[in-house]
């Protein structure tokens, strides 16, 4: 278990960033009426792939980034010694909405680079242009597409209460 967790991320950066553009080219071409050819779709993908690898890596290493900074805030809040009082509700919050924390962190981490993808595959971008377009593009939209990305995650919410009510139980 502990080598499939370790290899998530290659395979998500190696794998699942040449997929979404394979994804992106197939919903452009369909939009626009055109036969799907996936050699065409595959070869497209793979011109672009450097800039949907650092895409996709620049993504986790800001997630990574956030569970690292969160991973300190958790090791401050357990060493509090109150039992009662704003320092305890504190550091029970911190503690316990962890995994609740890192749900909205991965939502906004995706809205932030919601355009990206798109950008390099319709558009042909390269990754600064990319960003710096997904940006200009965010400012005008990133509440929007914070809510479209939240409302699916927030279905994961009753499976984290589960599994927090398991490990109180369990206690």
């Amino acid at each position: 278990s502990k080598w499939f967790q370790m290899a998530q991320i290659p395979i998500y950066i190696l794998c699942n960033s040449f997929f979404l553009g394979v994804a992106v080219a197939i919903i452009a071409l369909i939009n626009s009426d055109k036969a799907v050819q996936m050699k065409n779709v595959f070869r497209q993908t793979f011109r672009s792939y450097i800039y949907l690898f650092v895409a996709a890596g620049l993504s986790i290493l800001l997630m990574s980034a956030f569970s690292i900074g969160y991973s300190f805030l958790i090791k401050r809040a357990a060493i509090i010694q109150s039992t009662s009082g704003i320092f305890y509700i504190i550091k029970r919050v911190v503690i316990e909405g962890a995994p609740y924390f890192n749900l909205l962190a991965a939502v906004v981490v995706t809205a932030m680079f919601a355009f990206v993808i798109p950008l390099i595959m319709l558009e042909k971008r390269k990754i600064f242009h990319a960003l710096g377009e997904n940006f200009k593009m965010l400012i005008r939209s990133f509440f929007f597409i914070f809510v479209v990305l939240l409302l699916p995650a927030l279905l994961y919410v009753p499976i984290l209460l589960l599994r927090s009510n398991n490990q109180a139980l369990g206690e």
